[in-house]
């Protein structure tokens, strides 16, 4: 690797549990190949801090890449960051990434929640090269030794290099050198890249099956939704009407205006309760999840 910039670091952070080794793989291979200085930052974002605008719209245990990374990057110091986490991640319609890099920004995210432990240190350190590579303006590279193929399976991934190819290696040193990786700002031009992963270890899927699995998922998750929010604005209209009539002598049927409240009321509060308890939902079964694991 060519001549590291001097004061040009790279903070690498975690997000869930990561242990301290996993950090360290990161750090070293980023030392090794990318003409950053790397350090770790040693506060522990947990996943109950993580802001709605990063965490799924939908009943999956998924959180959005590209806000997940953008969040914990500006709870650093500003600089360019890598966010290391062992949560499920999407972004858009590829709902399962290895993690991503935002071109021209300075966040990039690498998950290890399907990294399996087979080759996992290889795995995350050729993770951590290519993502921060995408992160300065690469882009993905035809040669299928270089780390910086796109990686649509685990074995897609064992099967590439850590170091990059002479040519990346050479857009990395100019990338950090002309100051090219150096915009703060985010256009519509600056669009994340990507590295997804299929299910399985055998390769990647049919997209046509793949494209129609995410959609039957998504369709399923939608109606999910709808059916937990009518449950609790049943519940909460009933539990109104209940107190209501209990206190005031009120009935529903006593007035339109009445009612008409009574059903907004309903409607905010019904909100409330289901998205309270599709938290704790999803609070528990991470638990689950991060115990058997």
């Amino acid at each position: 690797m060519g001549r590291r910039v001097e004061n040009e670091q790279l903070t690498i952070a975690a997000v869930g549990a990561i242990e301290r080794e996993t950090l360290e793989l990161a750090v070293d291979a980023v030392d090794e190949h990318i003409p950053l200085t790397p350090r770790v930052d040693h506060r522990q974002f947990h996943t109950d801090g993580i802001p709605d605008s990063a965490q799924s719209t939908d009943d999956s245990d998924q959180y959005d890449a590209v806000e997940l990374a953008k969040y914990v990057a500006s709870e650093t110091d500003g600089g360019r960051t890598l966010v290391v986490t062992n949560q499920d991640v999407s972004q858009g319609r590829r709902q399962s990434l290895f993690g991503i890099g935002i071109r021209y920004g300075r966040a990039s995210l690498l998950s290890t929640f399907r990294l399996g432990e087979n080759k996992f240190d290889d795995r995350v350190r050729k993770l951590a090269v290519s993502e921060v590579g995408y992160m300065l303006g690469l882009e993905l590279c035809p040669n299928e030794q270089c780390p910086y193929r796109r990686a649509d399976s685990v074995a897609t991934l064992d099967a590439v290099d850590e170091s990059p190819c002479e040519a990346c290696q050479t857009k990395l040193a100019e990338a950090i050198t002309s100051g090219d990786a150096t915009t703060d700002s985010e256009s519509a031009e600056n669009r994340p890249t990507e590295k997804s992963v299929s299910q399985s270890d055998n390769g990647p899927q049919d997209s046509s099956t793949d494209e129609l699995t995410h959609l039957l998922a998504g369709t399923a998750r939608f109606w999910v939704s709808v059916l937990g929010y009518g449950v609790a604005f049943i519940v909460t209209l009933l539990v109104l009407i209940g107190l209501l009539e209990e206190v005031v002598g009120l009935a529903i049927t006593d007035s339109d205006a009445a009612t008409w409240v009574i059903v907004v009321i309903t409607a905010a509060v019904a909100w409330v309760v289901y998205r309270n308890c599709r938290a704790v939902i999803k609070g528990l079964s991470r638990i689950v999840v991060e115990s058997i694991r």
